[in-house]
């Protein structure tokens, strides 16, 4: 029996193809026109979720200055959730100037930010974000696939 040995590009390239796949399989797709709206203007909105992501990762956000008033953060958890967080908005930043071109290789990048989001989920026994963000980012990520190239 002969074992084939796989690096990490084709490992995510065969895992792009079986969620496309999955994806494909779900009865309702988006209409072209919502596509469309998505690709025009989805980078400008991860802009802006990029603008409060950075400011919340350094701590800068109204929200984690109140939940740190109220004993919500801290710890070991916390910092390593800061850590997937900052990796996904560097991931992310990396992609806008290639979504605006409409470059494959900027949805790439999506869908790797969505890996690591699915590995903090992992990691901080979160699997409620697990199931619903990744299930909802994946099914965006993959109806607007054909609209890069």
């Amino acid at each position: 029996m002969k074992t084939e040995k796989k690096d990490l590009p084709n490992l995510l390239k065969d895992l792009e193809e079986k969620v496309e796949e999955l994806i494909n399989k779900i009865p309702y797709q988006l209409p072209k026109n919502i596509k469309k709206l998505i690709v025009d203007y989805g980078p400008y909105l991860l802009i802006i979720s990029l603008v409060f992501g950075f400011l919340s990762v350094l701590n800068l956000g109204f929200l984690n200055q109140f939940s740190y008033l109220i004993g919500f953060r801290g710890g070991l958890v916390y910092r390593l959730e800061q850590l997937f967080i900052l990796l996904i908005l560097i991931i992310e930043a990396v992609a806008v100037p290639g979504l605006f071109q409409k470059k494959l290789s900027s949805w790439r990048l999506l869908f790797y930010s969505s890996l690591v989001y699915l590995v903090r989920c992992v990691v901080v026994f979160d699997f409620v974000s697990l199931v619903v963000g990744i299930g909802l980012s994946w099914y965006i990520l993959f109806q607007i696939k054909e609209m890069y190239k």
